[in-house]
């Protein structure tokens, strides 16, 4: 029997009673936990590491966003995300999360259905532009106009970018994309990265890539028609 792989999160809370409180509920759970005492510390931690979820000290957060506001929307918008609070009276653990009213949502309810289905991932090195462009993907083996498969973009940086797709692909595998909304429509080599089955969590499925390569006028084309720099 293969044995099962533990889910990896991370911490975001400053060092005190409230941590360690966190920390010790967390060991009852099935999973790996790394700690980190604010955002810059965060972002250098996920940057390298893979992770299914974050969990973010309220407290903390409120006092990090107002320096990090644009990392701390990047790194929450990219991964399933729990808020706790500890109660300063009955000590009890409160979380709350996309999906679930504070009555409702649980710690281990987080972990087994937010995090446990979410594939492992690094911090986008790249902040990504919400930009929907028409895409047909294809697998390098098999290209032709007749088995692509029709898709749109969620996000795009330079780097990569998320397709919304409910078909399954192989991660790490390589596949070919054609942006038809651009003037010239390129065949770009991607590789996937990450993928978000559909019916698995509270999230639109697809699949992340990772660029291969651009030429320079498919960013600018692109930025030109979301206004935006990336």
């Amino acid at each position: 029997m293969v044995p099962k792989m533990m889910a990896k999160i991370i911490l975001l809370a400053e060092k005190g009673p409230d941590r360690n409180a966190y920390l010790e509920a967390i060991k009852a759970l099935d999973v790996k936990v790394d700690s980190v005492s604010n955002f810059r510390q965060l972002e250098k931690k996920m940057l390298k590491t893979a992770y299914q979820g974050v969990l973010v000290d309220l407290k903390t957060k409120i006092k990090g966003i107002k320096k990090k506001k644009v990392l701390a929307y990047q790194i929450l918008e990219q991964f399933p995300v729990a808020q706790l609070r500890q109660d300063e009276q009955t000590r009890q653990i409160h979380t709350l999360y996309y999906g679930k009213s504070k009555n409702h949502g649980t710690l281990e309810d987080f972990i087994q259905n937010g995090c446990k289905p979410f594939a492992p991932r690094t911090l986008r090195a790249f902040p990504r532009a919400r930009i929907h462009l028409n895409v047909r993907l294809s697998q390098p083996d098999r290209f032709s106009g007749k088995q692509t498969v029709k898709s749109v973009t969620a996000d795009i940086s330079k780097g990569g970018c998320f397709l919304f797709t409910v078909e399954e692909f192989d991660l790490k595998k390589n596949i070919f994309l054609i942006f038809e909304d651009l003037s010239e429509p390129a065949r770009i080599s991607a590789e996937i990265r990450w993928i978000k089955p559909w019916g698995k969590a509270l999230y639109m499925p697809g699949i992340g890539v990772k660029f291969d390569d651009l030429p320079d006028s498919f960013l600018a084309e692109t930025c030109e028609i979301g206004k935006i720099q990336i």
